[in-house]
């Protein structure tokens, strides 16, 4: 009899901890990257933060990547195939990602990791209540594109002729957020006497008029974006020519393409480290149960102003020294 009640127990036993093996098997949630090139860097920045917290990604997450390009006939689509995945969460990159999927899904919660004027290009009613199934980042504040501009001027006193290269155009950006942005720029460039030339750059013809242009505009300083036509590699480079042969100094909004391959001087933008850390708690909490549309999109706190003495040593270019001072990173 001790020997059956023995067994009896092992048998029990057995069952029990199966039991708890099961019950500690953990859902393994899919998370949508929607952008419009690839989202790798993206995807190991904002890994590495959800792992802070507890998610690591082939344990509790999984991500399913959705590549758009910049052919917006095919962004819908797109979106829809990945909302056909049956994600638990999506996370967009750019205002127009985030259009595109709105349009695929109003149950699936939608995370902006970059946005720039959300309100504007009708993404949601307001910052502090978006409502429905979308939140997130900014990665704009209202006040930066002047905040640009004022920059400018200390990199350049003598500034009176500003021309901007501009590829935040439809079809990769929306139309009313581009304009609330130039707004802004033209606002703060007015009360510090600076005329601005402006040449949208929708694909490759345009940036070849927009090129030969700058050459005869007697420009004081040029701001160039980093977008879909110019923060490619080839762009960077017939840029780069250009500001070395005029010694035009030329800077831009954000440390890409342009700024490490287009001789850019000097950047301004925000920290991407809050970004994602900001992000990755909007997934955390949703994934924990928060509705998305009663979490409000945030603004961005942190900026770097980064300057490369290597490039302003290229066109002449002396950096003011209070600048440099304030610089989060000096590049030699």
């Amino acid at each position: 009899m001790k020997r059956r009640a023995f067994l009896a127990g092992l048998g029990a036993g057995a069952l029990s901890w199966r039991a708890l093996g099961q019950a500690r098997q953990v859902k393994v949630y899919r998370i949508g990257f929607l952008a419009h090139g690839s989202a790798t860097i993206a995807r190991r920045r904002l890994a590495a933060e959800l792992g802070e917290r507890g998610w690591r990604e082939g344990k509790e997450i999984r991500f399913e990547f959705a590549v758009a390009g910049n052919d917006a006939a095919r962004w819908s689509t797109v979106a829809r195939a990945l909302v056909e995945k049956q994600s638990d969460l999506i996370v967009v990159l750019g205002s127009h990602m985030a259009l595109a999927a709105k349009s695929a899904t109003r149950t699936i919660p939608l995370v902006m990791l970059t946005s720039g004027f959300p309100v504007e290009a009708g993404i949601v009613p307001n910052l502090a209540h978006p409502g429905g199934n979308i939140t997130g980042m900014r990665s704009f504040t209202d006040e930066l594109p002047g905040k640009w501009i004022e920059l400018a001027h200390e990199l350049v006193p003598s500034l009176r002729v500003l021309g901007i290269l501009d590829d935040y155009v439809p079809p990769f950006s929306n139309a009313e957020e581009n304009e609330a942005a130039f707004r802004v720029t033209m606002r703060t460039a007015r009360s510090l006497g600076i005329e601005v030339r402006r040449w949208p750059i929708s694909d490759e013809g345009a940036l070849s008029r927009a090129l030969a242009e700058v050459q005869a505009a007697k420009l004081d300083s040029l701001w160039v974006t980093n977008g879909a036509i110019l923060g490619r590699s080839p762009s960077a480079v017939r840029v780069r020519e250009l500001v070395l042969r005029l010694r035009l100094p030329m800077w831009c909004d954000w440390p890409g393409t342009m700024f490490r391959e287009g001789g850019a001087v000097m950047s301004y933008a925000v920290d991407m480290d809050e970004v994602f850390e900001r992000t990755a708690s909007f997934v955390d909490r949703i994934l924990k149960g928060a509705r998305p549309g009663d979490l409000p999109v945030e603004q961005p706190t942190r900026f770097r102003l980064v300057l490369n003495l290597k490039n302003a040593r290229a066109i002449g270019l002396t950096i003011p020294e209070q600048l440099l001072l304030r610089a989060d990173r000096v590049i030699q």
